[in-house]
């Protein structure tokens, strides 16, 4: 799920969708995380100046090890969050810096 910064300001509001494939490298050192499935995300993109407001929604399942019988076990993930970035350093906390003219909001996805 990338965009352009630039892009962005040109419309200022932006809707991305795009259904993500986790690779088992990306798994593997979680524990009882199995696999992740049928992941479907929503950003809706936002330019106030500086800043960028990107409210995601993300929808899939989980396969993770029952941590009694060991046998896996499904459940629905559903995550809605909002993040913020700005191109020149903040001294607020909430705000990530991405001083690229790209920004790809898939690694900020569980």
């Amino acid at each position: 799920m990338k965009f352009n910064k630039a892009n962005l300001r040109r419309n200022a509001h932006l809707e991305l969708e795009e259904d993500i494939v986790f690779t088992p490298e990306q798994i593997a050192g979680h524990v009882s995380l199995l696999d992740i499935k049928d992941i479907h995300a929503i950003a809706k993109l936002t330019s106030f100046g500086e800043i960028i407001k990107a409210d995601i929604e993300v929808k899939g399942t989980l396969i993770l090890e029952c941590a009694y019988s060991l046998k896996p076990l499904k459940r629905k993930l559903h995550v809605k969050d909002t993040l913020q970035f700005s191109s020149v350093p903040q001294e607020e906390d909430d705000i990530l810096y991405a001083p690229a003219p790209d920004i790809d909001l898939t690694a900020y996805i569980p």
